[in-house]
């Protein structure tokens, strides 16, 4: 199985809320990587349940002919605030599968806490299909990404993020059983200069 792991699109510095949806720049980034996608076969796209992968996965879901399934597993590193609850993206976006429950977001999380989740997330990609030739798009976050990224390949925690992703880049890692290895990292090349963020 190939992952091809995003990052989801630009958002504002200075927005007032930890689920800021994204910029105008940001649904630009995400259009060019769906335009990018739509040049594999992809067969499974996964978002997190956070407004900014939310819309990013909408645009990428109208390159690639497929809808969303919301895994909250996919989600960033959490404050502990408020986020955008289960009834708000079924009334956003009716057709994406959203089976989580009404309020999912936990508590406050440190690092331990994101790689133990990215711990419980690697079996659950693994059962998709790692020996399969299956292609799955996951839309995510920078941190947890990173950490994702970090887990799949047997890395230890390390205090610091490991992998850097720019905003709508593609990490494209293969999911074989017993194994996992990273092609391409924070791939832009799809991005003109004036849209890395």
């Amino acid at each position: 199985m190939k992952l091809y792991l995003v990052r989801h699109g630009n958002t504002p510095r200075d927005s007032p809320t930890s689920d800021p949806d994204l910029t105008d720049i940001g649904t630009r980034q995400a259009e060019l990587v769906g335009e990018r996608l739509a040049e594999e076969e992809i067969d499974l796209l996964l978002c997190s349940p956070l407004r900014r992968a939310l819309k990013t996965a909408d645009i990428i879901g109208k390159h690639i002919g497929l809808l969303p399934v919301v895994w909250m597993e996919l989600m960033e590193s959490w404050n502990g605030s408020e986020a955008i609850k289960r009834s708000e993206i079924v009334s956003l976006y009716p057709e994406f599968s959203v089976d989580i429950p009404e309020r999912w977001w936990p508590g406050a999380e440190n690092e331990g806490d994101l790689y133990r989740r990215a711990a419980r997330l690697v079996p659950m990609i693994r059962e998709l299909g790692e020996d399969t030739e299956k292609n799955v798009v996951a839309v995510s976050h920078g941190t947890f990404g990173a950490v994702l990224i970090s887990t799949l390949l047997g890395a230890p925690p390390c205090g610091y993020t490991r992998f850097s992703q720019h905003n709508c880049c593609v990490s494209t890692i293969d999911v074989k059983p017993g194994r996992a290895k990273l092609y391409r990292g924070n791939d832009v090349s799809h991005l003109t200069p004036d849209l890395l963020t």
